[in-house]
């Protein structure tokens, strides 16, 4: 029996969730089922997840990696890496190294606006696909990708 979408977009920011969450139905996959569209935002500096990794022993996190094999992932599954978004300079640009990442950079909430409004991937701004990662990648290029 084919399952109703429920929502239209899920969206995974800073997940401290495991990264391989979507290669198998008993974690997140059957999340691509019932939602239209999933978009996962993951910063590979994002401190609290880094913590998550480390201090506690959990797996390598979803929201900092992104997914372990993304030719795995469903088609309405988007990825975006939001490091060139917000350059970080831990001494100096402290609010951009939080978990909170996606509240305080003005590109990654203009990102979560165009996708809350249904634009399609490609047509939101400041993105530039990385088909070899198969992610977007968010800002202005001076972040690391």
């Amino acid at each position: 029996a084919a399952v109703a979408r429920v929502f239209d977009q899920a969206i995974l920011a800073a997940a401290d969730a495991p990264y391989d969450s979507f290669e198998g139905d008993e974690k997140m996959r059957l999340l691509s089922v019932l939602a239209s569209r999933v978009t996962i935002y993951m910063h590979p500096q994002d401190l609290a997840l880094h913590i998550s990794d480390t201090l506690k022993g959990n797996s390598t996190r979803l929201g900092k990696v992104g997914p372990r094999d993304p030719m795995l992932l469903p088609n309405n599954v988007c990825v975006v890496n939001v490091w060139g978004a917000a350059p970080i300079n831990p001494n100096i640009d402290t609010e951009y190294t939080t978990h909170q990442y996606y509240r305080h950079n003005p590109l990654v909430r203009a990102d979560l606006i165009g996708v809350l409004h249904g634009l399609t991937d490609d047509a939101i701004g400041n993105r530039q696909w990385r088909a070899e990662k198969r992610w977007y990648a968010l800002g202005d290029g001076k972040g690391k990708f």
